[in-house]
């Protein structure tokens, strides 16, 4: 991986989550990458952080997320944060309330030297 492990999650969450620059997923996360766990069990490949990340902002307006903690250990990485922004669109399995919404997640990232390779969540959403 060309980019240290911390500033490749930190660039995840601002580029990508926050700014909707979808293409530099493909910069940090392996194309074998895998999501565990959440609805409809794993999923794969960077496609499946852009996905994400278009869905979220197309669901909820002004969508930031506010990196609290980032820290690494051997292979793996940590970010602990809180995404806020009001809910005016569709995808969130619900239809648009128009309100404030949050959640607040602590997430494990696996990293080799092809990117982020694996990836567990632990998220609790609310308003």
């Amino acid at each position: 991986m060309s980019v240290e492990p911390t500033t490749a999650v930190r660039r995840l969450y601002d580029e990508v989550f926050n700014a909707g620059e979808l293409a530099v997923a493909d910069e940090l996360v392996s194309p074998t990458f895998v999501g565990h766990g959440g609805p409809g069990g794993d999923r794969t490949g960077p496609d499946f952080l852009k996905q994400s990340a278009a869905v979220l902002r197309g669901a909820i307006s002004d969508l930031h997320f506010d990196l609290h903690d980032v820290f690494a250990g051997g292979d793996r990485v940590v970010a602990r944060w809180t995404s806020t922004g009001r809910h005016t669109g569709e995808g969130l399995g619900q239809p648009p309330s128009g309100e404030p919404i949050r959640s607040d997640g602590i997430v494990i990232f696996r990293v080799d030297d092809t990117g982020l390779a694996e990836q567990w969540s632990a998220v609790q959403f609310g308003r």
